[in-house]
């Protein structure tokens, strides 16, 4: 999993895996990008790299921190990988309203070791 916080730093990453030969990239924001550049900024970046390399799945998630709002903002604009780190029991109720969307939302922790759901 590599973090990224631009179109550059997609970029870069892609054209790297893709002289590999490799057909997925897990990325994820940095930590609380939803508040710094929101959802919307997020999926564009997304649909441009994909654009970019189509023969690259992107496994990308978002990050909203430690805020349910942002999650749910995040939701609402049609995320469907985000990354929260508050508490337990908000982190349950989250996954409830995101799986009735198609969504994930798992733990930042989480991240490095749950491969599933490809």
């Amino acid at each position: 999993m590599r973090e990224i916080s631009c179109y550059q730093d997609g970029e870069a990453l892609l054209r790297s895996l893709q002289a590999e030969g490799s057909s997925v990239a897990r990325v994820r924001s940095l930590p609380g990008a939803a508040g710094q550049i929101g959802p919307l900024v997020w999926l564009k970046l997304l649909e441009q790299l994909r654009t970019a390399f189509p023969q690259i799945e992107v496994d990308a998630w978002l990050d909203c921190a430690d805020d349910a709002g942002y999650v749910l903002a995040a939701l609402n604009e049609g995320c469907k990988a985000i990354c929260f780190s508050g508490p337990e029991e908000v982190l349950h109720k989250l996954q409830e309203i995101a799986a009735q969307l198609g969504a994930r939302v798992l733990q930042r922790s989480d991240l490095e070791t749950d491969f599933s759901g490809r």
